[in-house]
């Protein structure tokens, strides 16, 4: 589905910060933010940094204890969940530097757990109202209700 594809986070819609292996992102256009597990937080920094989906599998498969199939369906699922959410956009493949690299690594992987996301919509008047966003005449907060 999402395999030999690259994608990169929608700088202009979402932000984000990772925390302790928690990634929480804001949507700056809906006001819904989101949390990611470790594997889901992982995903999305390699998103950040321009791997492509079979990278990202090639990582999960060594870092993490998870055949390729089992990846690439868990990462395709979060993959279409962010595209869905207008989180992440299709761009066109780059070559991560080679620091980056994790194909030869001979630590003990972790237990996988599949990556995952969930949204939360209960503050997007609050996130919306937030002075970052447009001021009219009005002053602020203006919600988009009033726009």
């Amino acid at each position: 589905m999402t395999e030999n594809k690259t994608y990169k986070i929608d700088s202009l819609r979402a932000i984000s910060e990772t925390l302790e292996g928690e990634t929480i992102i804001i949507n700056l256009e809906n006001g819904n933010y989101y949390s990611m597990n470790e594997t889901g937080s992982a995903l999305w920094n390699q998103i950040g940094s321009g791997c492509s989906v079979d990278r990202i599998m090639a990582d999960f498969v060594s870092n993490y204890d998870v055949d390729a199939e089992t990846a690439t369906k868990a990462i395709n699922t979060l993959v279409e969940s962010l595209l869905h959410d207008g989180l992440i956009l299709e761009t066109e493949p780059t070559e991560p530097s080679p620091s980056e690299s994790t194909s030869e690594n001979s630590h003990p992987r972790k237990a996988f757990v599949a990556p995952a996301i969930e949204r939360y919509e209960d503050m997007q008047e609050m996130i919306l109202a937030d002075p970052v966003h447009d001021v009219g005449a009005m002053g602020w907060p203006k919600l988009k209700k009033d726009m």
